[in-house]
């Protein structure tokens, strides 16, 4: 069986657009299909470091850097938990868009902001939303899965760049991303011990901004 494996990066400044993980899924995938069963940490357990972040796509619109960050987050009092997962393979091991905001909402209901649906969100100021993304790629040749977690905070926000400052949904928030490589009947567990500390970033962060 593959050994769970994962790499948590730093978050990026905030930013509109994120750019695409397939090419550090691409190596993971490489990596996973490359090990042999019961390998690394005695085949189980959930392995984090800290990696440089990868290089910033470039793109017109920035995010102020008076209301970036934490600073953000100030004034939040509810908000909207959206997830998304690229793969639907993983509902075989349990791994869906409703479970991974069931997970999402269970952290951010433990002192965290009160949550809003998705259309009362859409039609708040600042349409604050909580996005866990979960992208995804099978390993060749094996029951397990590489794949890339983000929990980001959206919102519109000022904005300056090539114009005038304007109104934009923007991400003005990230927590530390996770990459991982996991045998399927493990990725459930791996992926929620991710989600629940990604959250988790985001609850802390939103109480010292408040």
């Amino acid at each position: 069986m593959l050994p769970a494996f994962a790499l948590r990066f730093p978050p990026r400044r905030p930013r509109a657009h994120v750019a695409p993980v397939l090419p550090a899924l691409a190596v993971f995938v490489a990596m996973g299909a490359s090990w042999s069963a019961g390998a690394a940490h005695g085949g189980s357990g959930l392995v984090r470091t800290t990696a440089a972040a990868p290089a910033r796509a470039p793109h017109a619109t920035a995010v102020s850097q008076l209301e970036s960050g934490e600073a953000a987050l100030r004034g939040i009092t509810a908000l909207a938990v959206i997830a998304e997962s690229t793969s639907p393979e993983l509902a075989r091991w349990g791994v869906t868009d409703d479970w991974l905001r069931e997970v999402a909402l269970a952290r951010v209901r433990d002192g965290g902001p009160g949550v809003l649906e998705k259309s009362d969100a859409a039609a708040h100021p600042r349409q604050p939303l909580l996005v866990v993304r979960l992208q995804s790629t099978r390993v060749p040749e094996r029951t397990a899965w590489a794949w890339h977690l983000t929990v980001a905070h959206h919102q519109r926000m000022r904005t300056v760049g090539d114009s005038l400052p304007a109104l934009d949904r923007v991400q003005a928030w990230t927590a530390r991303s996770t990459l991982g490589v996991t045998s399927g009947p493990r990725l459930a567990g791996s992926v929620r011990e991710a989600l629940e500390q990604q959250v988790g970033e985001f609850v802390e962060a939103w109480r010292r901004g408040r």
